[in-house]
């Protein structure tokens, strides 16, 4: 048959793309892909012994070639749902209230504002440090900072002696803010300087062992001063209740280092949520409203303020907010609330009120 040649190449060339098609559907589906190329290799050959059949010649394989259409066609079909399940938006999610929230969308999220992050850095910075020092703070009604217990080292003595065994469990390898008159400074035998405090009797002073770091004081420590020192209790190191009692690692009362690192590490989990949304971290819903009301708070200073500069002092961002009512700050950011709250999937909080130490 003249016509042979024809379809041969024809049939060569369907043969090739159908095999190239198999490989290129195996991105969305391998079992797909290995379907329609197993039909494939069935169907190229099968149909070419076919042709040769309308020559004459002997070995037809059209049965072949009709049983691996359907082959083919099911690779086909398999690949093509796949892709349909790729691109089929997710699913609804699924609240803790039992609302249903609809998946948001990339182009729905609020661009998160870094003045305003810096602004969030220094107000828990600063929420920090009166939370530390027994003041009004956020952190301190939110619970996620306790006050520093402050005691004279007179008290602190009378209670070990009045029951030593109930005492020390307490109050041995806790932290504590102590003060009192500075009656002596010694050195002992490992070269560490001992300050002595009152004790509960003239007898036996506290022993506050100073910290080995020089840089932990910013002025020497003298007879005669009052001082606040940030010690740990070590307790007694004898089984007598009338002995002296034990303070080591003792430093001037200075938490702005500890303040920074808090302020930095809940700014830093806070963008992360603000970015991608889903569950946050914090301890509470009213936690992470509290943060998102602070810092919505920032996006609403006026350009130039310093507490939008990550390098600006905390007394400076203070001062500046001194000058404003803080208050209106907060106000003024619940307008942006819920189209937060919308994107983050967080539950409208019931008590609005401020917990600011502002």
């Amino acid at each position: 048959m003249k016509f042979v040649p024809v379809i041969r190449l024809i049939c060569w060339i369907v043969c090739s793309v159908l095999v190239a098609a198999s490989f290129g559907v195996m991105g969305s589906s391998i079992i797909g892909g290995l379907l329609m190329l197993s039909g494939a290799i069935w169907l190229c050959p099968a149909s070419w012994r076919a042709i040769e059949s309308l020559t004459g010649k002997s070995g037809s394989s059209v049965a072949v070639a009709i049983l691996a259409v359907p082959l083919f066609l099911l690779g086909v079909h398999i690949s093509t749902t796949a892709k349909d399940l790729i691109k089929a938006p997710a699913p609804a999610l699924q609240a803790e209230s039992g609302d249903v929230l609809p998946k948001r969308d990339a182009g729905d999220h609020p661009q998160v504002d870094p003045g305003a992050l810096n602004f969030f850095r220094h107000i828990m910075e600063q929420d920090y440090l009166v939370a530390l020092a027994g003041g009004k703070s956020a952190l301190n009604a939110l619970s996620m900072v306790n006050p520093v217990e402050r005691m004279p080292s007179s008290k602190l003595a009378r209670l070990y002696e009045g029951d030593d065994e109930a005492v020390d469990p307490f109050f041995r390898g806790r932290k504590l803010i102590v003060t009192g008159e500075v009656l002596a400074v010694r050195i002992d035998y490992a070269d560490d300087v001992i300050l002595e405090l009152p004790g509960a009797n003239e007898m036996f002073n506290v022993q506050a062992e100073l910290h080995s770091d020089p840089k932990k004081f910013s002025e020497p420590v003298v007879e005669g001063k009052y001082v606040d020192l940030y010690c740990t209790v070590y307790g007694k190191v004898s089984d007598e209740t009338a002995s002296n009692l034990y303070l080591k690692d003792c430093t001037e009362v200075d938490f702005t280092p500890d303040a920074k690192a808090y302020a930095d590490n809940l700014t830093e989990a806070l963008r992360g949520w603000l970015r991608t949304g889903g569950r946050h971290i914090f301890p509470t819903d009213n936690a992470a409203s509290y943060f998102l009301v602070s810092y919505l708070a920032g996006t609403q200073l006026p350009p130039g303020n310093p507490c939008l500069r990550e390098e600006a002092p905390l007394e400076e961002c203070v001062s500046s907010l001194d000058k404003m009512k803080a208050s209106a700050l907060f106000e003024s950011a619940r307008g942006d609330l819920q189209r937060w709250q919308e994107w983050l999937g967080l539950p409208t909080p019931e008590d609005y009120s401020q917990l600011s130490s502002r």
